[in-house]
């Protein structure tokens, strides 16, 4: 999909563009996690407002979420910052504010990472306006190897 066919999909209306792992599992997010810790991507992982490192299993950051809230930020080239808040073990949920893909450029950063997640998890990964998880604009399958 070019950015030609996608950009409205961004435009700004005051809601944020939801990211899904399709199909997920709480050992899922253990894929994640790794995933992201070895990965390239800049990241902060806060508690209760306080920066740590991030931890190594999504148990050990819902025992955390019982005393106070955690939130994964991970941020692509351009300072896109894309946050994830560990809500569920069974669906995986990152979000993005449309302010931040304002141009084609933005917009493949946040493709490459979408393309990246879905291939360290070897599921389709969507992305819906908020809270429209049943009727996603845009999907990327991971690839076949």
């Amino acid at each position: 999909m070019s950015w030609n066919e996608i950009s409205d999909k961004f435009k700004v209306d005051g809601s944020l563009r939801d990211i899904y792992v399709t199909q997920s599992e709480n050992t899922t997010w253990d894929v994640i996690i790794k995933g992201i810790r070895n990965s390239e991507y800049q990241f902060t992982f806060n508690y209760d407002d306080q920066s740590l490192e991030i931890p190594k299993s999504y148990e050990e950051i819902k025992s955390l979420q019982k005393i106070e809230a955690t939130i994964l930020s991970i941020y692509l080239p351009s300072g896109a910052k894309i946050n994830c808040f560990f809500f569920v073990d069974y669906e995986i949920e990152l979000d993005i504010s449309p302010s931040d893909i304002r141009e084609e450029s933005s917009f493949l950063e946040l493709y490459d990472f979408l393309r990246w997640i879905a291939n360290l998890t070897k599921k389709c990964v969507i992305v819906t306006y908020e809270d429209e998880q049943d009727k996603p604009f845009l999907e990327v399958l991971p690839s076949a190897h």
